[in-house]
């Protein structure tokens, strides 16, 4: 999708000014811009996030940033447990970040489609190194790994909007 003129930046800003990023000219994040959201004017901030990640520094660095947002996180490093939580609070969640290569059980792929089977509305954010289309719920953003903590910042600003 083309959203400026070839070889043109293109800005765009969500939420009244809540997040500001530049796109190149395929409507890439652009690795070069400064990315500036202002969480405060961003809704929600707040609640829990569901993250499944089986990389443990990943795994604590997104526990870190979700919690310097405002956010609760609670952690898994595999899906079934995930899942087992999940159900366990009724689905009562913000959003749900899910890792689709996982070392054991259920992928993120599969995961983000049963929670989304029952609670449709829940947003989720789908990472991986390499991620075949066919895979990737619906509705769900995709972020690829390896990614900044500004392009992790974005894609849950993006999600939440």
């Amino acid at each position: 999708m083309n959203l400026g003129q070839p070889g043109l930046p293109f800005r765009h800003t969500f939420a009244k000014k809540a997040l500001t990023l530049d796109l190149d000219p395929l409507g890439n994040l652009d690795k070069e811009s400064d990315v500036r959201i202002n969480w405060a004017e961003l809704m929600p901030n707040t609640g829990l996030v569901i993250v499944i990640e089986d990389e443990p520094v990943l795994r604590m660095l997104l526990e870190e940033t979700l919690a310097d947002i405002g956010f609760s996180p609670a952690t898994f490093d595999n899906a079934a447990s995930a899942l087992a939580y999940l159900i366990s609070i009724k689905g009562d969640c913000t959003l749900i970040i899910a890792d689709q290569e996982l070392s054991e059980g259920i992928r993120g792929s599969e995961f983000i489609r049963l929670a989304n089977e029952q609670w449709p509305s829940t947003p989720s954010i789908f990472t991986g190194y390499l991620i075949d289309e066919q895979v990737m719920p619906p509705s769900t953003f995709y972020l690829h790994k390896p990614y900044t903590v500004a392009e992790l910042e974005t894609a849950i600003a993006t999600v939440l909007r």
